[in-house]
């Protein structure tokens, strides 16, 4: 029988930070989920980490070839499964205790939802992610979204966390989607844009709370070495186009003072 929340994870040598994952994974107050680990063909011994954990639902597969961090993402999120709800939660992260609970009862109280996300916690080592951990707080009402107003939410600087989205799973089966096409103009922020291409004529929930704790790469944080002015350019088009047509004076705003920053980063960087 399927459990009602897949959680999926995709991993590449980080062995240590998986059994950190799971640890956490054990203090979640709902149960009724499985995991399942893509290896993205690593070099360290995954199974033996899996061992450590005889009371998770876990299931293990290995790529025949490495589709490297964003290929290995959006694999996870497009694997089949046939549990209602579905996350791709990244092997560095760690989820509230209560969050899959609080997921779970926002999508029965919200069919119009097609996905419930979150805002996210840095954290730098383990201490630092145990004291935090320590002293969450319960997650409150979340904010039922549409498209414009999403895009509003990042733009005004909320980061939204992509290891935090559960999604239904229905919507990925749904709707073709070219993630190459998405990873070629957007780059490594790609992940914005296709959260916003799943929200259609939907909702989206967003817990305006940081109850996803996240791991602080510090210097060795290259993902956004590559990313082009294209890649800038690109997401700018799309953030406008998805706002107010033709845009009212308050969109406007907001949209120039995004653009204004994020040319900003690019050019210093």
């Amino acid at each position: 029988m399927s459990k009602k929340v897949s959680i999926i994870i995709p991993c590449y040598n980080q062995t240590k930070l998986l059994e950190r994952n799971l640890y956490y994974l054990e203090q979640q107050t709902y149960n009724d989920f499985s995991i399942t680990i893509i290896d993205d063909l690593s070099d360290e011994d995954y199974p033996a980490v899996i061992k450590k954990f005889p009371n998770l639902d876990i299931s293990y597969i290995r790529n025949d070839k490495n589709l490297e961090a964003m290929g290995n993402i959006f694999k996870s999120i497009f694997y089949e499964t046939d549990s209602p709800f579905k996350i791709s939660l990244h092997e560095d992260d760690v989820v509230h205790p209560e969050y899959l609970e609080k997921v779970v009862r926002i999508f029965e109280d919200n069919i119009e939802v097609n996905f419930v996300c979150s805002l996210a916690k840095w954290f730098k080592d383990d201490t630092d992610l145990s004291a935090k951990y320590s002293t969450h707080g319960n997650i409150g009402k979340p904010k039922i979204l549409g498209r414009a107003e999403f895009v509003r939410q990042i733009l005004v600087g909320k980061h939204i966390m992509w290891g935090s989205v559960v999604y239904r799973t229905n919507i990925l089966h749904a709707k073709e989607h070219n993630t190459q096409k998405y990873m070629e103009i957007y780059n490594v922020l790609c992940d914005r844009t296709f959260l916003i291409s799943l929200i259609t004529e939907h909702k989206v929930a967003l817990i305006d709370e940081k109850v996803m704790f996240t791991r602080d790469h510090g210097k060795n944080d290259h993902r956004f070495d590559a990313i082009t002015e294209d890649n800038c350019f690109n997401l700018m088009d799309y953030y406008r186009e998805n706002l107010s047509t033709p845009l009212n004076k308050g969109d406007l705003k907001l949209f120039l003072r995004f653009s204004t920053n994020i040319l900003l980063y690019t050019y210093s960087s």
